[in-house]
């Protein structure tokens, strides 16, 4: 949209820059010159890359999913697709919550297992860890 909006201002201020002045002629009388063809040239190829490029929008436009669907039909898969998030999320909540009690699992079996290296590596002698 940008591109084809682009393409109108460059195409207004090319035709305005190049055109070349009209005079005032009778009714009948048409205009001429090489100026005029050039000018006549340049607009067609402005008005070419408009109409390419908003060919090329319409495709992207129908490209898009769910264009052929009415809104009904959308608002039923956007219902649809927030009842499997709310389930996801809920099965992601589940295995964090897992994940969390594993984690506290391991950091206790780690603990035990320093505290007991700690322990051989003194000899034997237990040392007191809530202070003197």
């Amino acid at each position: 949209l940008d591109l084809l909006t682009t393409h109108f201002y460059t195409s207004a201020g090319v035709i305005q820059r190049d055109a070349p002045p009209v005079p005032i002629l009778p009714p009948g009388v048409p205009p001429s010159g090489a100026q005029l063809k050039e000018t006549q040239e340049t607009v067609k190829l402005l008005a070419e890359q408009i109409v390419l490029t908003t060919r090329g929008l319409e495709d992207l436009i129908n490209s898009l999913p769910g264009v052929e669907y009415t809104e009904e039909d959308q608002l039923r898969t956007l219902a649809k697709l927030q009842v499997e998030n709310e389930s996801a999320a809920e099965d992601l909540l589940q295995v964090i919550s897992e994940a969390e009690t594993w984690l506290t699992k391991v950091r206790e079996a780690i603990k035990t297992i320093s505290e007991d290296k700690l322990y051989k590596s003194l000899g034997g002698k237990r040392q007191r860890s809530d202070g003197p």
